[in-house]
């Protein structure tokens, strides 16, 4: 697959925090708040686990494992065929994230396009963290082509 993203709708996603936005990121209280999200970010990206479980999502969403689950072979070879994710069609920035989630069975509803973005993103980075599909990667005569 492409690195084995797939998957079908279901499931709900993490507890914790919903999203937001800092009102007056200038204040000591915003800029509080703002450097607890950066250090949460941080950690999202060292692999620290208890920051993925803190994303609470306001509308129902697949949960990790489902998103991971490879392609059906049929769906890998027509994605490989059309030169996917080189040659996608000319969008615009929302109709392209639409696409792309809709590829990876990720729904997207209307004023909430960051919690499908937020899924994505993490199946990315759990991807992108995963020894085993690095190595098959590397691998000749596996992984990607």
């Amino acid at each position: 697959g492409l690195g084995g993203i797939g998957g079908a709708n279901g499931g709900a996603g993490g507890k914790g925090a919903v999203v937001g936005r800092i009102e007056r990121p200038e204040s000591k209280e915003g800029a509080a708040k703002l450097d607890a999200w950066i250090e949460s970010v941080n950690a999202l990206h060292e692999g620290d686990d208890k920051s993925r479980a803190q994303f609470a999502y306001s509308k129902n969403m697949p949960d990790i494992e489902t998103v991971m689950r490879e392609f059906d072979p049929e769906v890998d070879e027509a994605l490989r065929n059309s030169g996917f994710p080189d040659n996608l069609p000319d969008m615009d920035l929302k109709s392209t994230i639409k696409y792309m989630c809709a590829i990876l069975d990720i729904p997207v509803y209307e004023g909430h396009m960051n919690e499908s973005l937020h899924m994505m993103f993490t199946a990315y980075l759990h991807l992108k963290n995963n020894p085993y599909l690095s190595a098959k990667a590397t691998t000749p005569g596996k992984g990607k082509s």
